[in-house]
């Protein structure tokens, strides 16, 4: 309310005038939602993403809970780690509540080198006794290949392959 009042006599004022009030605080923006997406092996990749900040907010992410904020989205990778994600009006500086989601990354073996020739299989070929017969040639199975990988064998010149020696035969190729 004012008046208007006299400096020489206090007693004598205007009628008051009186206006209301309508304070209308600061509304928090939406928090926002995470998605994570971890990888598959045997990629590596996975990905973060925030949405759901609504007009006049800008969305930041940070790995603390305490910052410092981005808004960049943190890179995925192979250590899991918490990622936080708020919105923040860009008039009012008002934050939302702070999400947050964990990675969960999987672990990927990875092959052991295999840019060495394969060893050979070991092979004793047919042959005639003294008495003029044939004896049956054998293979052997091949040495160890590196830790990690299996021998496989191939009768076709590597149109299919199996895990296991084949029988001898005298027109086979291995």
């Amino acid at each position: 309310m004012t008046r208007c009042n006299c400096n020489i006599d206090t007693n004598i004022s205007s009628p008051s005038s009186s206006v209301t009030t309508a304070p209308s605080g600061c509304p928090l923006p939406s928090a926002p939602s995470i998605t994570i997406t971890n990888n598959v092996c045997p990629s590596t990749t996975g990905s973060i993403v925030a949405s759901g900040c609504g007009a006049g907010t800008v969305l930041e992410y940070a790995t603390s809970s305490n910052g410092p904020w981005t808004t960049t989205a943190p890179a995925y990778t192979n250590v899991a780690f918490t990622v936080f994600a708020r919105c923040r009006n860009t008039t009012s500086g008002c934050l939302s509540t702070t999400s947050s989601a964990n990675t969960a990354p999987t672990i990927c073996p990875v092959c052991p080198n295999v840019s060495a020739a394969a060893p050979p299989a070991q092979v004793i070929n047919s042959y005639c006794n003294t008495n003029c017969t044939l004896i049956a040639g054998v293979i052997g199975q091949a040495n160890k290949c590196p830790s990690g990988t299996t021998v496989q064998y191939s009768t076709n010149g590597g149109s299919t392959w199996a895990n296991q020696v084949h029988n001898y035969h005298d027109s086979l190729q291995l």
